[in-house]
């Protein structure tokens, strides 16, 4: 184990005194036997399982760079009690102490470098709704490196050398029935404990708030107690329809309606805005930059960031906000079924041939069976594409432009409008690709964050395609809209966020942390639009801008403006307070605001789980 830790430690950046250090302590405990008196050794086995417990739970909060000092008593116990639960459970299954308390341990410490994995590849802690994501996780792993620090290899190395202790001892078996009785009293003593600490624990979840805050086995369990959709409190559907009556129950629309095209591009974001403002060697969107004219422009808030996209796509597809569901829930693959109302199933209805374009593997996210729920007439993936056109080893956009360009002008000789929608992959992270030319460079700080740098030239080149896509659609006669926005700002290493985004100051933390949620969006027809730019929307508001665009107003749509009057912005980790001029949590909301956030709470509930009741703006 020792080289192991030996070659690891080096690359982490470890000083060679303590991979010494680790070496020897190594060696030396693997070479000891240690006896203890006969009257101590009824206390050995729940002292090892103990100590490990303690061990596991310092270990994992080191690993994540954590300071446990922000973790509260009643936090911390409710952590250790999780881990001797685990230990006690597989010593009893195995029959063997060492060998229960080691697997148990290697069990904690997996569920450990799991979140470790996932918080540092996409910003979020882990949670129980990413089981449902494995396959899109594993769809792009292989782009991604292992990210080794110092902490997480001498968090390692402190518990192999603890589990090389206890191997001094002589722990032996157990005897089961034997043991059931003392197991048995402990193990349900402990979860009752864990029951009730973990319902006084009040929820934190910005950022790595639930490792820092609640520790990282507590943080799990807790995301598990509130991963349930509850009720709404008061709702009532009789006293809904009443409130919703004014939008009526008709749908109106433009004498012609246009073609509309949305490109949601992976990743898309302008990390100049984010604070500090920073000069590069040559624009990072030129193109973008310079349409003024027939276009609608502005920033939309994100609720994700660093990963998950279909989040993005269900809130401007659906205009239901991530805020009313459970932290790290992913609509596609729970909350998605049958006859759910959408964007898609409003145009179906009024006549467009509907098409989504991914060029990536049709698992990701479950698309492959959501689009068709939806109402999309078709769905292209990976396969679809010629894949003669790659950037870094993602299909290009420009690539995925011309797919889509030849099925529009197929499209556009019938009688229907069309919706397409397409999904883009090119700036899907990690962002350190040996093999490209980094050409965009920061001033003054070249090369000092190649991932970032490796980033912008990748939207660069976004800006170049989108520019092609727009010089093809403007020769075209058919009346047609282009939607452009991003999904989520990137996951790039912190030290670049601390850079680009400023100080966080202590007293305006939610306003900070909202500036990692801006994603720049634009609206372009080839025939005469209004010209004009949103201060602040949210992507669940975004298909209201397309929709007025388009000439196309819905009950539901009516209902989306009369929100988005009183709270202009909404994502799951707050609102945009007109009252305040300041994003503030939703719990927090009084007044106008409170009542307008719990009506469309309580609109959505019923838009996506009371299907017996819905309501007729849904109809």
């Amino acid at each position: 184990m020792a080289p192991v830790a030996n070659y690891f430690l080096a690359l982490s950046g470890v000083s060679y005194f303590v991979v010494l250090l680790i070496d020897a302590l190594f060696a030396v405990l693997a070479n000891v036997r240690i006896t203890i008196p006969e009257k101590w050794t009824k206390w050995l086995i729940p002292g090892s399982i103990l100590l490990m417990s303690v061990m596991c739970y310092a270990m994992s909060q080191n690993e994540l760079h954590t300071d446990m000092t922000h973790v509260s008593f009643k936090a911390t116990i409710m952590n250790i009690l999780i881990c001797m639960v685990v230990i006690m459970l597989c010593v009893f299954l195995t029959g063997r102490v060492f060998a229960g308390i080691t697997s148990g341990t290697v069990l904690l410490m997996v569920f450990t470098t799991v979140d470790y994995l996932v918080y540092s590849f996409r910003g979020t802690e882990f949670t129980p709704y990413d089981v449902l994501a494995i396959g899109t996780a594993m769809n792009v792993a292989e782009e991604y490196e292992f990210p080794i620090s110092a902490n997480y290899f001498i968090s390692l190395s402190v518990i192999g050398l603890t589990l090389v202790l206890l191997s001094d001892f002589s722990l032996g078996r157990i005897d089961r029935r034997k043991h059931l009785r003392a197991f048995a009293p402990a193990m349900a003593a402990s979860l009752a404990v864990i029951l009730v600490i973990s319902g006084t624990i009040v929820s934190y979840r910005w950022g790595n708030g639930g490792a820092m805050y609640r520790g990282v086995y507590g943080n799990f369990l807790l995301e598990m107690q509130e991963s349930r959709v509850k009720k709404p409190g008061g709702y009532n559907v009789s006293e809904l329809e009443e409130i919703i009556a004014k939008y009526g129950d008709t749908v109106n629309t433009a004498e012609e309606l246009p073609n509309i095209i949305v490109i949601m591009n992976e990743s898309f974001a302008d990390l100049q805005e984010l604070g500090n403002h920073f000069e590069t060697n040559e624009p990072v969107m030129p193109y973008i930059d310079s349409m003024n004219n027939n276009t609608i422009k502005g920033y939309a808030y994100s609720s994700v960031f660093g990963g998950g996209t279909s989040s993005s796509e269900f809130e401007f597809l659906t205009g239901n906000s991530m805020a009313f569901l459970p932290a790290g829930s992913i609509p596609y693959q729970q909350f998605v079924k049958e006859g759910s109302h959408s964007m898609v199933s409003v145009l179906k209805s009024l006549g467009y041939t509907c098409q989504a374009y991914h060029p990536f593997y049709s698992n990701g996210w479950n698309r492959e069976n959501v689009y068709p729920i939806m109402g999309f007439d078709d769905s292209f993936f990976i396969e679809a594409f010629p894949q003669q056109e790659y950037i870094r080893s993602f299909i290009s956009d420009r690539e995925m432009y011309k797919t889509m360009l030849e099925h529009f002008k197929t499209e556009s000789k019938k009688k229907n409008p069309v919706f397409m929608f397409g999904i883009t992959m090119q700036n899907h992270g990690a962002y350190n690709d040996e093999n490209y030319d980094n050409f965009i460079t920061i001033k003054d700080h070249e090369g000092e964050y190649p991932e970032a740098e490796q980033f912008m030239s990748l939207i660069n080149q976004s800006d170049s395609a989108f520019r092609y896509l727009i010089k093809q659609l403007k020769k075209t006669d058919e009346r047609t809209i282009v939607v452009f926005f991003g999904d989520h700002l990137p996951s790039l290493p912190s030290e670049f966020y601390e850079f680009a985004r400023g100080k966080n100051p202590e007293d305006d933390t939610l306003n900070y942390s909202m500036t990692a949620a801006k994603v720049p969006f634009i609206i372009w027809a080839n025939y005469k639009i209004d010209t004009y730019d949103v201060d602040r929307t949210s992507l669940n508001y975004l298909s209201n801008i397309v929709f007025d665009t388009a000439g196309i107003t819905t009950p539901f749509n009516r209902m989306l403006h009369d929100m988005a009057d009183v709270i202009p912005v909404l994502n799951s980790r707050g609102y945009y307070s007109e009252s305040s001029k300041s994003f503030q949590s939703v719990s927090k909301a009084e007044g106008k605001e409170e009542e307008t956030l719990e009506l469309y709470r309580k609109i959505q509930y019923n838009n996506l789980f009371d299907k017996k009741n819905r309501l007729t703006i849904f109809n």
